[in-house]
């Protein structure tokens, strides 16, 4: 096999693995919590926050007194739940 060869391989194959790679907004859910707020919460957003960076996870109306998130992580971190602006309690994820 000559250069030339073995490096059209080469970025034939890696053309192919960048096609198949998942994309972010493709992966399964590998989390979902329920948490339960006061009623006078309803019809308020609430939203799910890293700790750390503020950084916004997930965002849910409140229902019935409860605000349920789902969504993709690919590393742990702590969240903090905010409600139309009000930090609530932590949650470990």
């Amino acid at each position: 096999m000559n250069l030339k060869t073995i490096a059209a391989s080469l970025l034939a194959l890696l053309a192919v693995a960048s096609c198949s790679s998942p994309k972010s907004d493709s992966r399964e859910p590998n989390f979902t919590v329920i948490l339960p707020v006061s009623q006078a919460d309803n019809g308020k957003m609430a939203y799910l926050t890293d700790f750390d960076s503020e950084a916004k996870v997930d965002s849910a109306i409140v229902t019935d007194g409860k605000a349920a998130f789902t969504g993709y992580v690919d590393k742990p971190y702590i969240p903090r739940i905010h409600i139309e602006g009000y930090r609530r309690g932590l949650l470990v994820v």
